[in-house]
């Protein structure tokens, strides 16, 4: 990735690491599922996160990679991959003072346009990266449309 960040795919680790240490912090836990203003429905499956604590003017960088379900075509055959994930910068404890959502490569024009009018963004001219509102992320994030099975090892769905 751009900017020394390591990346985020190579990082063997799961949801058991600093997500649920900032979730417990941040009371996130939630049962709900999100949906964008027209009906759609995204899911994300972390695989893996990164906390960077070296990032100049930030206290701390967290990176979620996985990958994104627009309406449950990950599991549609032919559905498009839709690598990619989250991140947020943090001052201190609370809540995040930035946040977007970044693509391995860019998304097709459909899931793009469904993407952008969930999180009420739009991604930049290379189709990677989305800034989001720090808000956004928190509902995201404390929502069962962010998913991931500490307890599982099967991968199988990242392969």
């Amino acid at each position: 990735m751009e900017n020394g960040t390591p990346d985020p795919f190579a990082m063997p680790s799961g949801m058991g690491g600093a997500f649920s240490a900032y979730s417990a912090l941040a009371g996130l836990g939630s049962t709900r599922f999100i949906e964008g203003p027209d009906g759609t429905r995204v899911v994300f499956y972390e695989r893996s996160n990164v906390v960077d604590e070296s990032v100049p003017d930030v206290e701390t960088r967290m990176t979620f990679a996985g990958h994104f379900a627009v309406n449950d075509r990950f599991f549609t055959p032919g559905a498009p991959n839709l690598d990619g994930g989250l991140g947020a910068d943090f001052q201190d404890e609370g809540e995040p003072v930035a946040a977007w959502v970044w693509l391995k490569e860019p998304a097709d024009e459909e899931n793009r346009a469904k993407l952008e009018a969930f999180f009420d963004s739009s991604f930049g001219e290379d189709g990677l990266r989305m800034d989001i509102a720090p808000e956004a992320f928190l509902d995201f994030a404390d929502s069962n449309s962010w998913d991931a099975d500490s307890d599982s090892e099967d991968e199988s769905l990242f392969e």
